[in-house]
């Protein structure tokens, strides 16, 4: 299974499933993800210039920029010439060590987590169908703790920033809490509890309780 992620927003671009992983899957991937974003188009603009060999510096920036590890499939030359046809720059993970793309392997652990059946699928039809689903709650509605607890998908479009400030606002807001509790004698004693910046404080005051 080959998963393509945004790097920064966290969000779940597209997936691919396949017996094989070679570079037709890895262009088919790209290709979808770069369609699902509204790139392809200039993406291939950018081909019809002549853009095509991946050693070569033609002073055009990329596109994007797409890490992994150095996985057959990534470094063929097919996947190269592929990359370097649509403007995207590669970059490679030291060998042997996961942490360099520590994002993609946080959301493959995240799968077998919170998902753990998809471990025991065997049909692929079955499996692009959870895939699927699986994709569109990760990313409207599970929230993201390395991108501020909001959604990827918030995060992608930009409004990110806004829900993390309005958060912060609410938490520097005083916010009260009335507890009411009848004590002997039918004496109403009101506890408001308030919310501050410094922490939280008791004001506490009796009220004759009216029969």
């Amino acid at each position: 299974m080959l998963i393509i992620e945004d790097l920064v927003s966290r969000k779940w671009l597209t997936h691919l499933v396949s017996s094989e992983e070679t570079t037709t899957q890895v262009q088919a991937a790209f290709t979808t993800a770069l369609e699902s974003e509204g790139l392809l188009e200039e993406a291939l603009a950018r081909a019809a210039t002549g853009r095509v060999d991946p050693d070569a510096d033609d002073g055009l920036t990329p596109l994007l920029l797409a890490v992994s590890d150095n996985g057959s499939q990534m470094i063929a030359t097919g996947t190269r010439r592929f990359m370097a046809l649509v403007a995207i720059a590669q970059h490679f993970g030291r060998p042997s060590t996961p942490t360099d793309q520590a994002w993609i392997e946080s959301l493959n652990g995240t799968l077998k987590a919170e998902w753990p059946h998809l471990l025991a699928i065997t049909d692929p039809a079955v499996l692009r169908a959870e895939l699927d689903r699986i994709q569109i709650e990760y990313n409207t509605v599970r929230l993201h703790s390395s991108i501020g607890y909001v959604t990827p998908d918030d995060e992608h479009q930009g409004r990110g920033e806004a829900i993390r400030a309005a958060r912060r606002r609410a938490c520097t807001t005083p916010t009260s809490v009335v507890l009411l509790t009848t004590a002997n004698g039918g004496t109403i004693r009101s506890t408001t509890t308030v919310q501050t910046r410094q922490g939280w404080t008791d004001q506490s005051r009796e009220m004759r309780h009216l029969s």
